[in-house]
C-alpha cells in the first residue's frame, strides 16, 4: 500500500501546484499544465515525468489534432487524488504540517550548501588552472624573449 504522508513529504512545491491544477480541472493537456504554471517547458516536463513515476498521475489519451505526435492528456491517479485531498490545500499548504515545511526548508538549505561547495570546488580548480596556463605561458614568453635579443 502507498504511504501518502511519505509520498507527501516527497513532493517539490511545483509538483504539488501540478496535482492541485488537476485537481480543480480535472483532465489537463501537457501545454496546459505549462501554460496555467508558467514553468519552462523542461521544467514542466521533469515535474510531470516525476508525477508519472511515482503513479500520481497517468496518461489518459492523446490529442491527434495536437501537432504530429499528438499531445498527452494527464489526469489524476486514485492514489493522486487521494494524496491532494489528504495532504494539500487549496492554498497549497498542508494543514497542520509545518514540521514538514522546516524539514522541506532544511533539505533546501542543505542542498544549496552543497552545490555551494560544489562551485567553491569548482572555482579552486578553475584558478589552479588559470595559474597553470600563466606559468607556462609565462614561460614561454621568456623563452622567446631570450631568443630575440
Amino acid at each position: 500500500m502507498v504511504d501518502l504522508d511519505e509520498l507527501a513529504v516527497e513532493l517539490s512545491r511545483k509538483q504539488e501546484r501540478i496535482l492541485l491544477l488537476m485537481f480543480r480541472h480535472g483532465e489537463l493537456k501537457s501545454r496546459e499544465v505549462g501554460e496555467l504554471t508558467q514553468f519552462s517547458r523542461g521544467s514542466k516536463n521533469h515535474q510531470l515525468g516525476v508525477l508519472l513515476d511515482r503513479e500520481l498521475i497517468e496518461i489518459i489519451g492523446w490529442d491527434e489534432d495536437a501537432g504530429r505526435d499528438g499531445e498527452r492528456i494527464l489526469g489524476l491517479t486514485d492514489t493522486g487524488r487521494d494524496l491532494v485531498e489528504q495532504h494539500l490545500t487549496e492554498k497549497g499548504e498542508r494543514p497542520d504540517e509545518y514540521r514538514l515545511r522546516v524539514e522541506r526548508l532544511e533539505d533546501d538549505v542543505d542542498e544549496l550548501e552543497t552545490e555551494n561547495e560544489q562551485l567553491k570546488d569548482e572555482l579552486e580548480s578553475l584558478r589552479q588552472d588559470h595559474e597553470e596556463l600563466y606559468e607556462k605561458h609565462r614561460g614561454l614568453v621568456d623563452t622567446l624573449e631570450n631568443e630575440l635579443f
